[in-house]
């Protein structure tokens, strides 16, 4: 339900309690804390909507064999014909086209059918092993009576995709040649006995290490040498040498290991291998990586407990450490032990204080004000609106009950009050201070030199008007109320505009055209650089003269010593017009005078230069921005305020601010704007970012108070009981608003009249004659007459 278009919409349900047999009872008899919510804000889809949003789809994922039912034909009972039965899947997620954050797929499921997230794919039949045919049958191992020969078969093919694995690849069986053995020979039968693959070790200083290959002595039960491979990671790039196997930095280090292989007869006694095998000998060595331990760094100091007080269920706190991961183990190293420890702590919960049932709260604190610590003169002089400075921030503190852990989350982060007298301890702090800038005006720096006369668009340079530019940059951005600031640029018109300058980088040692000494000329080096100030070919500056060498001079002995020339004067005009033009000057002084018969010094005029300066007209122009306008929502990208984006942050609406940009001419005013460079041209729109919506944050009512009497007296007033709840965060920026009541009041429910008590009497009895044993302490008998007693009977009536 919402009558706008957004995010302004309620969804409401209903929520009742259910005894576990399924009726419906009383409310009361479920947890109040656990109630679900009746009533959240939803987001209501218009058809404007559609241009702002869509459904966004990842990769489809790998394809997967699907699981099979108990019903179905499991895989490898039924024959593959073409391909195995798959899925993939993707993630499908509605986002908004302008920066991708994920909304609600309700909005993009009312323009467009969501995108299927899985879909059937195909996995190649299963390959089994191939094999190739057997050999043909080796030579029998003897040459006399019964021997051993055997066959083999390689592998084609390796099994894809769940196939049958390689069968045996060797087959031996017996033989017998037509000679038969010298006696006591062939009662004995041989056998290959090949050991275990001995543990992984470093070559040897008798190894050889030559173009990545080792010769390794297996001494003297091998005879003959074998080499192993070595090999790096590439990413090493480093040989490893003998000298540096201890070396730590190395990651990987290649070894070699070996194993006994003989050839035993029947009795257990070793003879030659030619008895056993005629073909290849089983390989009694291979490179292997050495292995590495798993390196650990320290423990950690133990994290503090995680129960510092005594809890209802007496249940021990926790404390854990950690470490990190040093060196990972490889080649078979040993494996890393676990990376964290935890262990109990406090397990003595008598000998700690209790845990607290009741804490201090406090609400977000209030905007800064500078008004409440003026003094009342103050407040009259000044205006309050334009305040700055030091100010206060207020913020109010109440007491909850701290909630169990079996708490839902989202009830623990608001509670309801109670009474303050309940919470013990400090209460917090309700005030603090704070600082308002003042306003503070744009500080800009002074003008730079005019630049060269340049074309405005060099991509497409038209006719032979240009402009010079200067600028200035800003020194301080303004704060507060102040205004924008001033122009950062000015142009002036000139006449036969270039885009490439060809400036001096360097100037080479002067060098005598005649002798040691005298004049000679200097060289100079130049750069071509674009009006962006990148260096492009030498060729680009074809219009401008390349810098020829310079004349210069190289004193003699005794000759006359003039310094250098001082800096330029400042121009004594800006401009030039038909009646005054710039003018500025510099100097250079004489050091030392000459010898006799040396250069003489020049003449004083000499000494001086002048030269015209700031010859362009005044005829200045440049772009005036008005202030930006307020932040308003872009229509065009306009989306939900505090969506959700895709890692769940919330995010804000992006909104645009314009300005209206003028051409002006100095000391006139608006012109057109083509007398204005548009490449200087200052923007007219930029993004910005609107305020958050916030919505108000209460606490829940607290609990009634209790009546103070159980009935009420004739003619007294009627007997109330209140409860209240606090405004924990202020609604700001559209958001909802905070409710009206903030405190509740009841006449307590009907109580009794209270009752009315007064004595009531009866009668006097007739005198009764006191015994005079009773008057003096006797047993005598009683007078007939004499000082008795009258008695009466009261008692309370209403």
């Amino acid at each position: 339900m919402g009558e706008d278009c957004g995010p302004g919409g309620v969804q409401t349900r209903t929520v009742w309690c259910i005894h576990t047999e399924g009726w419906t009872t009383h409310h009361s008899n479920c947890p109040h804390a656990e109630k679900p919510e009746s009533q959240r804000r939803c987001f209501k889809v218009c058809e404007w909507h559609q241009e702002l949003f869509e459904w966004a789809v990842s990769e489809w994922g790998p394809c997967v064999l699907t699981p099979h039912l108990s019903n179905e034909v499991k895989p490898g009972t039924a024959a593959c014909v073409t391909a195995q039965h798959g899925v993939q899947r993707r993630a499908v997620l509605c986002a908004r086209k302008s920066n991708r954050t994920a909304v609600t797929e309700r909005i993009c499921d009312f323009f467009s059918q969501r995108p299927a997230a899985e879909q059937a794919c195909l996995i190649p039949c299963p390959h089994d092993c191939v094999a190739s045919a057997f050999s043909h049958w080796s030579a029998c191992s003897r040459t006399c009576g019964a021997g051993l020969q055997h066959r083999t078969r390689a592998v084609l093919a390796t099994p894809m995709y769940g196939g049958a694995n390689c069968p045996n690849l060797t087959q031996i069986r017996t033989c017998r040649n037509p000679l038969a053995c010298p006696e006591g020979q062939e009662r004995y039968r041989y056998s290959l006995k090949v050991g275990p693959w001995s543990e992984c070790r470093l070559p040897h200083s008798k190894a050889v290490w030559l173009g990545g290959r080792t010769t390794v002595d297996l001494g003297d039960s091998v005879a003959e040498r074998n080499s192993v491979e070595h090999r790096s990671e590439g990413a090493r790039r480093r040989r490893h040498h003998p000298h540096h196997h201890g070396s730590k930095t190395l990651d990987v280090r290649i070894g070699y290991q070996t194993r006994q292989v003989r050839c035993t007869q029947s009795d257990g006694r070793n003879v030659m291998l030619s008895l056993c095998i005629h073909d290849n000998t089983p390989m009694t060595f291979q490179s292997c990586v050495m292995p590495r331990d798993c390196e650990m760094s320290d423990w950690s100091l133990w994290s503090p407990c995680s129960k510092t007080c005594r809890a209802v269920d007496l249940s021990p706190g926790y404390r854990t450490r950690t470490r990190n991961l040093k060196q990972t183990p490889i080649g078979g190293g040993k494996e890393c032990p676990p990376l964290e420890e935890k262990e109990a702590c406090n397990i003595v919960g008598d000998l700690l204080p209790e845990c607290p049932r009741f804490v201090w709260k406090s609400t977000d604190w209030g905007d800064c004000q500078v008004a409440p610590l003026l003094s009342q003169q103050d407040r009259r002089q000044d205006k309050l609106s334009a305040l700055c400075g030091g100010g206060i921030q207020t913020r109010d503190t109440y007491c909850v009950q701290v909630p169990d852990d079996s708490t839902p989350h989202h009830t623990k982060d608001v509670s309801r009050p109670v009474n303050s007298r309940l919470c013990v301890g400090n209460i917090p702090s309700s005030v603090q201070p704070c600082h308002i800038p003042c306003p503070e005006e744009c500080l800009v720096s002074t003008w730079s030199d005019w630049g060269p006369c340049l074309h405005d668009n060099c991509m497409e340079p038209q006719g032979k008007k240009g402009f010079k530019q200067r600028r200035r940059q800003i020194e301080r951005e303004p704060a507060g109320e102040s205004q924008s600031c001033p122009h950062l640029a000015e142009a002036i018109p000139c006449e036969d505009p270039i885009c490439f300058l060809l400036s001096v980088t360097s100037e080479e040692p002067c060098v005598p055209t005649q002798g040691p000494c005298g004049p000679g000329t200097q060289n100079q080096s130049a750069l071509c650089t674009s009006t962006q100030g990148e260096v492009v070919p030498i060729e680009r500056c074809s219009e401008n003269p390349d810098p020829s060498p310079l004349p210069c001079e190289v004193p003699c002995p005794g000759d006359c010593v003039i310094g250098p020339w001082s800096e330029w004067s400042p121009c004594t005009h800006s401009c030039s017009t038909k009646h005054s033009e710039g003018r500025q000057s510099r100097a250079r002084a004489m050091l030392a005078l000459p010898g006799e018969g040396k250069k003489p010094c020049p003449a004083p005029p000499a000494l001086e230069e002048w030269r015209h300066c700031n010859e362009h007209p005044c005829l200045t122009f440049y772009w005036e921005a008005s202030p930006w306008s307020p932040c308003m929502e872009d229509s065009s990208t306009a989306t939900l305020n505090a969506t959700s984006s895709w890692n769940g942050s919330p995010t804000c609406t992006v909104g645009v601010q314009t300005r209206r940009v003028s051409c002006i001419k100095m000391n006139v005013g608006q012109v057109i704007p083509k007398r204005c460079p548009d490449s200087s041209r200052p923007d007219t729109i930029r993004p910005c970012l609107l305020p958050c919506r916030t919505d108000c944050i209460v606490t829940p009512f607290s609990e009634w108070t209790s009546c103070l009497s159980s009935c009420f007296t004739v003619n007294a007033t009627a007997a109330t009981q209140s409860r209240y709840r606090i405004i924990i965060q202020r609604s700001a920026n559209g958001g909802q608003e905070c409710p009206d009541t903030l405190y509740e009041e009841r006449e307590c429910d009907s109580l009794p009249v209270c009752p009315t008590y007064r004595w009531k009497t009866q009668k006097w009895h007739e005198c009764t004659l006191v015994p005079e044993s009773v008057r003096q302490g006797s047993t005598g008998a009683g007078e007939p007459c004499g000082r008795g007693l009258e008695t009466r009977a009261h008692d309370v009536g209403r």
